[in-house]
């Protein structure tokens, strides 16, 4: 089926297949080389694993998603989910080389998408194409890929057009979503939840233009002094808690179980502070994990108003525009904390001082996995020399309320990029070590689990 030493996929050219996706582009927001990069994978599943493929049309226009399936013996599927779509490089200035040219250098692979999701989604693929090399025939279970062109967009169309066909979705019993980092050890981690994301874009204005702080001040409104007594309302600075009514409602704390899984991860807060180039605030293990895990959270993550260039404009500023999340966990209801949202701000948009959207509107979601899935998995990682811990939950936000909310299947989440992928920033890069292993790690997992009793 492909160009292998043995049974196993020549890490040259998984590589060298990488940066023919790279060079794709497939910018989410934009749509450049989305087509490009659909057409490449169509044709890549179609010739590495013999599968099947149909382009599923997005809803709403969305960019299309590409459901891929190897048929087994039995129709029972196990479902990996990953992303095409990339971000928008940004300013080209900050990379040391091109971020479509993917460029190794010192142990890693740089790129945009080289981690997020690209690196993981070529090494799922080509993974599961090392797993069919080892096997006569079909696979004992069916085996498919759905991947999709918009989470760079928050998913915005997915939960839409896996509703509309759910058909295609039947026999799927377990879905592995292949997305996020390893541990800042280095250790593989298995994930059986994963935080929500909420998030809203707020304008406000005050005049129809900024004007002479000694001639207004006091006078006209100040769009910076307004936002932050709207954030006042939102967000309690003392006490770190949000105001929201029923914010906190569905917050739960983890069981015995999460915090034994917990007490087994890996803590060292000098490699995390000098991964994230930051000093962490003091906190012991089980603090840093249910901080990340069970808690919610609430972000200013931009603003932007008034003068900020070189010297001194005295003025009011007339204009903001800011951008802020919240990290949501366990059953926080999304639709609910909207409400709160929209109800603080109608006065403000009755009053033409304010106006708002929302985006990343994904609930929090997790999964109930049997133990001995758990240990099957851990020990075929294992049997190939890596060690594979389990995190409860998924620090970040990933769409998985999709499969149990529509076809009510349970979801794991397995990374495969490193901890330092820089994803979303500059110097994007998963590092040779992780792109094989992650490729072994499909591997080993797609013959445990299509193989298992």
């Amino acid at each position: 089926m492909s160009e292998a030493t043995g049974d196993k996929i020549e890490i040259s050219k998984a590589i060298s297949n990488l940066s023919d996706l790279i060079a794709c582009k497939g910018v989410s927001d934009s749509g450049e080389g989305i087509q490009e990069s659909v057409q490449f994978l169509k044709q890549f599943l179609r010739s590495h694993l013999n599968a099947e493929v149909t382009i599923v049309k997005a809803e709403n226009d969305g960019n299309p998603i590409i459901l891929a399936t190897v048929k087994g013996i039995k129709k029972d599927a196990i479902m990996f989910y990953g992303h095409y779509d990339v971000m928008d490089p940004g300013d080209l200035n900050k990379w040391d080389s091109d971020p479509f040219k993917l460029t190794r250098r010192n142990g890693k692979l740089y790129a945009r998408g080289a981690g997020d999701n690209r690196g993981q989604l070529m090494a799922s693929i080509q993974g599961v194409e090392q797993y069919l090399n080892s096997i006569e025939g079909m696979p004992p279970q069916t085996i498919m890929f759905f991947i999709e062109g918009e989470e760079e967009q928050g998913s915005r169309n997915l939960f839409a057009t896996v509703a509309k066909h759910t058909d295609k979705l039947k026999n799927v019993e377990l879905v592995l979503a292949v997305d996020g980092s390893i541990s800042s050890s280095g250790k593989h981690v298995l994930r059986l939840g994963c935080r929500g994301l909420l998030g809203f874009h707020v304008q406000i204005q005050t005049g129809s233009h900024s004007n002479h702080s000694g001639n207004t001040g006091n006078i006209m409104s100040n769009a910076f002094i307004e936002f932050q007594k709207i954030l006042n309302q939102i967000y309690d600075f003392d006490t770190d808690k949000v105001l929201l009514p029923h914010f906190y409602d569905g917050v739960k704390e983890p069981t015995t179980q999460q915090m034994d899984w917990i007490d087994k991860l890996p803590f060292n807060v000098e490699k995390i502070n000098k991964s994230n180039g930051f000093k962490m605030k003091a906190m012991t293990k089980q603090d840093y994990y249910a901080n990340l895990m069970f808690r919610p959270t609430f972000n200013v993550s931009g603003i932007m108003s008034g003068y900020t260039g070189q010297g001194v404009k005295t003025i009011v500023p007339n204009q903001l525009t800011a951008k802020v999340d919240f990290r949501l966990v366990g059953e926080q209801n999304v639709t609910e904390i909207e409400k709160g949202i929209k109800q603080l701000f109608k006065p403000y948009v009755d009053s033409g001082l304010l106006t708002f959207t929302f985006y990343h509107q994904i609930p929090p979601s997790t999964s109930e996995i049997n133990l001995d899935t758990i240990h099957l998995l851990q020990k075929s990682v294992k049997n190939i020399g890596e060690d594979l811990v389990v995190e409860p939950i998924m620090p970040g936000a990933v769409p998985n309320y999709v499969w149990t909310e529509l076809i009510h299947k349970p979801v794991i989440t397995l990374p495969l990029a490193n901890f330092d992928q820089n994803n979303h920033s500059f110097n994007e890069n998963i590092s040779v070590k992780a792109y094989e292993s992650g490729i072994n790690i499909v591997s080993a997992t797609t013959q445990a689990l299509s193989e298992r009793g």
